[in-house]
């Protein structure tokens, strides 16, 4: 490993993740494996401090491809593998081997490659783009590329894309907060390159929140939901609180944020259908909540996963959500926990949905995995 390494306050269980993977880097190199190593760890445990360390740390591999399902994902990947994951150690980007690249904006020629191993980071349209239309840049790609780390694997169960990620002939490892249902069926795993830790492991050691979950009666009146979420937010509320609130499309948004907003509460509303307009706190895409002051976050589907932000503690599901990995996504957003607090927890707001048997069937399925391990 570089020397940097050292200078970074890993977690246990991120070390052991790295080890991990890079006996499988060895293992695959050596032919003793062509399968693929699966690293599951719960919403707010590090997931992208393992995927920054070996892909910018580890000498053992040259230039790396690190593929999230979506452009959002990709950008807060690039950000942090760039910098912001090594600042909180004092580590600044410039110490850093391996420059990260933003493939939306360039595709290394393979001159590039060869002058100094790269970070890329792409999304899987991309991929699929570069194959179809830019087959030489593809094919500069699976030559280029030492490992391949694909980011919250169980997105997309497509054959198309999981043909062109074998075009990769390569250590890929395959990144993934829910292992759930028969996702990853299309890939061959090897359980013994694989490493899992458990929603109960995570929460035994602090490193993630406790999470209770208050039932409500089913609302028929938005100003009845109004009504409770916000007695229950004043009752919880330590000054730094912030909520998110999951609805069923964009009218019930700004309703239930102007409802708020006429409280004196403050409010970001965030859907695909919003444009500029005169409703300043309506957004078309999700605002950097380091630099947006609002206590309610209001949304549809943009808020499932990206937001890293602690200081959410409260999830209020008012929409139906479609499923359960969706639930459990939702439910991830909550309980970050950087400082390994003990006695911290985060509150799931349900109001006649099916939170709680979703819950306590993921627990069950947790248990499974703590028991049968990489099997």
């Amino acid at each position: 490993m570089h020397k940097i390494y050292d200078e970074i306050n890993w977690w246990e269980h991120q070390n052991s993740a790295i080890e991990k993977l890079i006996a499988y880097i060895t293992d695959f190199k050596s032919g003793k494996t062509d399968k693929y190593s699966l690293i599951t760890i719960p919403t707010g445990t590090g997931k992208t401090g393992i995927i920054a360390g070996i892909s910018r740390l580890y000498e053992g591999i040259d230039s790396t491809l690190i593929i999230a399902p979506r452009v959002a994902l990709r950008d807060q990947l690039y950000r942090n593998i760039q910098s912001a994951f090594f600042s909180q150690f004092g580590v600044e980007g410039e110490q850093l081997p391996k420059n990260v690249i933003n493939a939306e904006f360039k595709i290394p020629t393979k001159k590039q490659f060869q002058a100094s191993p790269i970070t890329l980071v792409t999304t899987i349209q991309k991929l699929v783009y570069l194959e179809r239309e830019e087959p030489d840049k593809f094919k500069t790609l699976t030559e280029s590329i030492s490992m391949v780390l694909f980011d919250e694997g169980h997105y997309e169960p497509a054959k198309r894309w999981s043909q062109i990620i074998k075009q990769f002939d390569c250590p890929t490892a395959i990144f993934t907060a829910t292992p759930y249902r028969n996702d990853l069926k299309s890939f061959k795993i090897s359980p013994e390159h694989s490493f899992i830790m458990t929603m109960d492991e995570a929460i035994e050691k602090h490193i993630v929140r406790n999470i209770e979950i208050e039932n409500f009666p089913q609302r028929n009146k938005d100003i009845d939901f109004i009504n409770d979420l916000t007695n229950f937010f004043e009752e919880h509320n330590d000054n730094e609180t912030r909520v998110l609130v999951r609805c069923n499309n964009a009218h019930e948004i700004a309703r239930l944020g102007q409802l708020l907003v006429e409280r004196g509460y403050s409010a970001v509303g965030i859907h695909e259908n919003f444009s500029k307009s005169d409703v300043p706190w309506l957004h078309k895409a999700v605002p950097n909540p380091n630099i947006t002051d609002a206590t309610f976050w209001i949304h549809q589907f943009k808020l499932l996963e990206g937001i890293d932000d602690p200081r959410f503690r409260i999830a209020a599901i008012y929409g139906r959500l479609g499923n359960a990995r969706s639930i459990i996504q939702q439910i991830g957003r909550v309980i970050r926990n950087p400082q390994l607090q003990e006695g911290q927890t985060a509150w799931i707001l349900d109001w006649g949905n099916r939170i709680t048997h979703v819950w306590d069937a993921f627990r069950k399925y947790d248990a499974q995995l703590k028991e049968k391990g990489e099997k």
